[in-house]
C-alpha cells in the first residue's frame, strides 16, 4: 500500500516515522537514504528552504510512480545550491570580504560558477574576476584562502538583500532511478545542474519515464567567460517538463546530451509544454545534441509546444543565446539521428541569435504555428537558422509569423529563414512576414538574399511560400499577440491537425479551418441572449446573458461577432431587432439562432 511522507525542515525531525504532518522528517539526507515504493509520495513543506542535494534513491513503475511534491501553503518549497552570506568586513577600497568562510565556488565544476546578488528580490549574476586587485567595478567577486571578495561602494549586508555562494553541484539527482514524478519543487543557485540525471552528468543510459512540472528552476552555473550551467540535464524517454519557469542558466535550461552512448538506442517521446524560458546564456529554452564524438544514441519524438521563451533587451549579460538549439555532430547516416521534432503554437520573442538552430541534422521537423518577435539589434538574429548538411532532412515550417521591425540586416541580422543546405530541405509556406522596409532581407540562402518585396523570387526560384505573404500581422499590441479582427493572418493558414492533441493554439482554443497563423487562432467573440436573461449582464456565457435583442444589437458591434440566440425564445414588437451595423468583408457579425453556444 502506497504511503504519504512529509518532510518539513522548520518543525521536522529525522527521528520521526515521516508518514504525517505533525511527524514529518526534517532534511533531504533523511529522504536520500530511505528505500521507497513504487505509489510512494514525498512531500515537501511550502515555503521550506532546503541547503542540500536529493539523491533520489528508488525507482516507481509505470502505473505507480513515486511523487516529490509539496503540502500546506505560500511558495513552493526550494532546494539551494548555495550558502547565503549577510556579514562582511570592510577591506578598504570598496573591497568586502565574507565573514563565512567557502569552499571555491569555480572548484566545484568544471570553473565556471558565478555567485548571486539579490537586490530588493531582483537577482543577477556575478563577474568574476582572477583576483582581489581585479575587483574594480559593482558585482565583481573573486575567491582567495577561503573567503569571498566583492566590490561594492557600501556595505553588501544592508546595500544588497543577500548574496548566494554556490557551494553544491546539484539540486536533485535523479541517479538514473525511473518512473519519478517531481511536482512543485523549486531549485535555484546550483554550481552545476537544478535537476540531473547522475552525478557524473554523462554516462547515459536507456531509461525512461520522469515528469517534471510546475517547478522553478534558476541561477544555474555562471556566465563569466565560458558559459556553464543546465536547469534540466535528463536524458529519459518519455520525459514531460511542463508548467515550468527557468531561467539564468548559464549554458542550457534543459539539455538533453546524448554523451558515452557507445551501443545504439533511441530515446523516445520528449515533451516540453506550457513553460516559460527567459535570460539565456548559450541557449534559453532547450538544447539537444547528438552523436557527439561518435555516441550513437537518437532521439524520435520530441514536442515543443506552448512555451514562451524571451530575452531580455536591457539585460548585463551580454552572451547570445540561441533559443532552441538542435545539434548532430557526426556523419553516421544510422545512429545518433534526430526525428519527428514537431514545436509548434510557441512565442519567442526578443531573440539575439537564432531562434532555432539546428546544425546537421537528418530527420523530419515540423514548424508550425508559432509567432517570431523581433529581434535584439547586437548579435546575427535569425529565425529559423539551418547549416552543415550531413545528410537529407525535411523541416516543414508552415502557418508561421515572422514580425521583427529591427532596421539592420547586416550579415542577414533579421532573416527569417538562414540556410547553408539544399533548398529542397525545406518545405516553406502558408507563413506571414514583416519587415518595415523592402530593403531588408527575410530569406538568405546559401549566401542568396532575398528581400521583402522579393517572395515571388523565393517562390519560383525554390518553390516555397507559394501561399505565403508579407505584411504587418496587426496583432493586438506589442506585448499582446492575439490578432485584430482584421488581421491578414487571420484564416489563411492551411490545417494540419489532425487530432485533438495538435488541433489548439497557445491558449487551448480550437483552431478554425483554414486556421489563422502564429500562436493565436483568431476566436470570434460569442454574445447570448435569452428572454430570461438580464441586460446589466456581459451577454458572455449562457448564464450571463442579455435580455433583450436591442442590447445585443448596440452592444456587439466588433466585426466577426456571434451574437447566439436561444432557440425557442420569443421577443415581443416593442424588441424589435434593428440592425445599424455590420461587419465587414471576412468579418460578418452572425445572428445565429439554430443553436446556442455550440458556435466557434
Amino acid at each position: 500500500m502506497a504511503t504519504t511522507y512529509y518532510v518539513n525542515n522548520s518543525g521536522g525531525n529525522d527521528t520521526s516515522t515521516g508518514t504525517s504532518q505533525s511527524t514529518a522528517w526534517k532534511t533531504l539526507a533523511k529522504v536520500s537514504g530511505v528505500s521507497f515504493s513504487p505509489g510512494d509520495s514525498v512531500l515537501f513543506n511550502k515555503g521550506d528552504v532546503w541547503r542540500e542535494t536529493l539523491e533520489i534513491p528508488s525507482a516507481g513503475t509505470l502505473v505507480n510512480y513515486i511523487t516529490f511534491g509539496n503540502y500546506g501553503t505560500g511558495i513552493n518549497p526550494r532546494i539551494l545550491g548555495s550558502t547565503a552570506t549577510t556579514t562582511w568586513t570592510d577591506q578598504g577600497g570598496n573591497i568586502w570580504k565574507t565573514d563565512l568562510t567557502f569552499i571555491d565556488p569555480r572548484s566545484i565544476y568544471p570553473n565556471y560558477e558565478d555567485i548571486v546578488f539579490n537586490t530588493g528580490g531582483v537577482e543577477r549574476f556575478g563577474a568574476y574576476v582572477a583576483n582581489v586587485g581585479a575587483l574594480l567595478a559593482e558585482y565583481n567577486w573573486t575567491w582567495s584562502a577561503n573567503y569571498i571578495y566583492i566590490y561594492a561602494i557600501s556595505n553588501p549586508g544592508t546595500r544588497y538583500t543577500g548574496v548566494e555562494v554556490q557551494q553544491r553541484r546539484f539540486g536533485i539527482s535523479t541517479n538514473n532511478y525511473e518512473y519519478l514524478d517531481f511536482n512543485g519543487i523549486d531549485v535555484f543557485y546550483c554550481g552545476d545542474t537544478g535537476y540531473d540525471t547522475n552525478a557524473d552528468h554523462g554516462d547515459n543510459v536507456n531509461i525512461t519515464n520522469c515528469i517534471i512540472e510546475n517547478c522553478e528552476v534558476g541561477f544555474i552555473g555562471g556566465v563569466t567567460g565560458q558559459q556553464y550551467g543546465y536547469g534540466i540535464a535528463l536524458c529519459y524517454s518519455n520525459l514531460i517538463v511542463r508548467h515550468c519557469t527557468i531561467h539564468h542558466c548559464g549554458r542550457r535550461s534543459i539539455s538533453i546530451n546524448m554523451l558515452y552512448t557507445a551501443s545504439p538506442w533511441t530515446v523516445k517521446n520528449i515533451l516540453v509544454e506550457d513553460c516559460i524560458f527567459h535570460h539565456g546564456s548559450h541557449t534559453t529554452s532547450i538544447d539537444i545534441t547528438v552523436n557527439n564524438g561518435g555516441d550513437s544514441a537518437s532521439i524520435d519524438g520530441f514536442i515543443f509546444r506552448r512555451n514562451y521563451v524571451w530575452e531580455d533587451p536591457n539585460d548585463y549579460n551580454t552572451s547570445t543565446s540561441r533559443q532552441i538549439w538542435l545539434q548532430r555532430y557526426g556523419t553516421t547516416a544510422s545512429v545518433g539521428i534526430m526525428t519527428n521534432f514537431y514545436i509548434y503554437n510557441n512565442i519567442f520573442k526578443y531573440t539575439d541569435s537564432d531562434v532555432i538552430g539546428m546544425e546537421g541534422q537528418k530527420g523530419n521537423f515540423y514548424i508550425y504555428n508559432n509567432t517570431f518577435y523581433e529581434n535584439i539589434s547586437t548579435g546575427t538574429s535569425y529565425g529559423i537558422y539551418f547549416d552543415t548538411d550531413r545528410g537529407t532532412c525535411y523541416v516543414y515550417i508552415k502557418n508561421n509569423i515572422f514580425y521583427t521591425t529591427l532596421n539592420s540586416d547586416a550579415g542577414g541580422r533579421g532573416a527569417a529563414i538562414v540556410m547553408l543546405v539544399p533548398s529542397s530541405y525545406y518545405i516553406c509556406n502558408y507563413n506571414l512576414f514583416y519587415r518595415i522596409n523592402n530593403s531588408l532581407r527575410v530569406w538568405f540562402i546559401n549566401g542568396t538574399s532575398n528581400y521583402l518585396n522579393q517572395i515571388s523570387t523565393v517562390r519560383s526560384s525554390y518553390g516555397w511560400e507559394t501561399n505565403g505573404s508579407t505584411g504587418n500581422p496587426l496583432f493586438n499590441s506589442t506585448t499582446d499577440y492575439h490578432l485584430q479582427s482584421t488581421s491578414p493572418a487571420r484564416g489563411m493558414g492551411i490545417y494540419l491537425y489532425d487530432s485533438s492533441v495538435l488541433n489548439t493554439d497557445y491558449e487551448g482554443n480550437i483552431r478554425n479551418n483554414p486556421p489563422s497563423l502564429g500562436a493565436y487562432e483568431y476566436v470570434r467573440t460569442t454574445y447570448y441572449v435569452t428572454s430570461a436573461g438580464s441586460d446589466s449582464s456581459d451577454g458572455l456565457t449562457q448564464a450571463t446573458a442579455w435580455q433583450t435583442l436591442t442590447k445585443a444589437q448596440s452592444t456587439a458591434t466588433t466585426p466577426g461577432s456571434i451574437i447566439a440566440l436561444k432557440k425557442g425564445d420569443t421577443w415581443s414588437l416593442n424588441n424589435v431587432l434593428d440592425v445599424s451595423h455590420g461587419g465587414s468583408a471576412g468579418n460578418l457579425i452572425i445572428w445565429d439562432g439554430s443553436v446556442w453556444g455550440n458556435r466557434i
